[in-house]
């Protein structure tokens, strides 16, 4: 029996994130220890701080967390469930998606964007980790705002699927969108579509590649069409949960 060998662009992602994740695992410990010290002299717990030394502290801080984001980013993207932080459960789809909306409306306004949610459900349970669920939701909103430019939109919404056996979420953009041949690519580690690689605010690559993980360990699929706003639109399907 023959295998289907990759090409060489597939070889090499798969090199580079097999030691991307190897990496991370090495980087967690640190730079979660990093982290707590950098809490505790925030906290005082080490002695008064200035105004500079406070101000200072906290853009390490912040720095640090975007460091802890990526490395569970690389372990869920390389590792699966396990490697979200705990088990899945029933979580609120449309509770998560109203706190996305409300973490990211400063940032939106910020760039001139107009943020909508559009919720046509009081609640909707998926199995999902719930930590994941909200990181998910961060890295469609923080990708929507960097592609989308001054006086565009975005629109988040919540909607059950007709058959019942399904709760969508979608997060669509004015942006530049995404080309159909690049719809499947963009999901992979390290991949930028060629219309978002000249924008003033670049990513690693790594955030569509995690909601695609968290998205299909949850049994749920992901996927992204033009919007009818003439950008992008990324649509996750998550299986209900029964029993919630």
């Amino acid at each position: 029996m023959t295998s289907m060998a990759m090409n060489p662009s597939d070889q090499e992602r798969s090199e580079r994130l097999r030691f991307a994740v190897l990496a991370a695992h090495q980087l967690r410990s640190p730079v979660s220890t990093v982290d707590s010290i950098l809490r505790t002299l925030l906290g005082g717990f080490a002695g008064p701080l200035t105004d500079r030394q406070r101000d200072l502290l906290t853009k390490a801080d912040a720095r640090c967390n975007q460091a802890l984001a990526s490395v569970r980013r690389l372990l869920a993207i390389g590792g699966g469930l396990e490697s979200l932080g705990g088990g899945a459960e029933a979580a609120d789809v449309v509770d998560a998606a109203r706190r996305a909306v409300q973490r990211w409306e400063a940032e939106a306004s910020q760039q001139e964007i107009t943020l909508l949610a559009s919720l046509d459900v009081d609640a909707g349970y998926v199995y999902v980790v719930a930590d994941a669920l909200a990181e998910v939701l961060d890295a469609l909103l923080s990708n929507a705002i960097r592609h989308t430019p001054a006086h565009g939109q975005i629109r988040v919404a919540v909607a059950p699927d007709p058959s019942g056996k399904t709760v969508q979420v979608s997060v669509a953009d004015s942006g530049v969108g995404v080309a159909e041949e690049d719809r499947e690519a963009v999901f992979e580690p390290f991949t930028r579509a060629p219309s978002a690689k000249g924008s003033s605010r670049p990513g690693a690559g790594l955030g569509l590649a995690f909601v695609k993980a968290v998205v299909e360990v949850s049994g749920g699929r992901v996927a992204v069409q033009k919007a009818d706003s003439g950008g992008a639109e990324f649509v996750l399907d998550f299986p209900v949960a029964e029993n919630p």
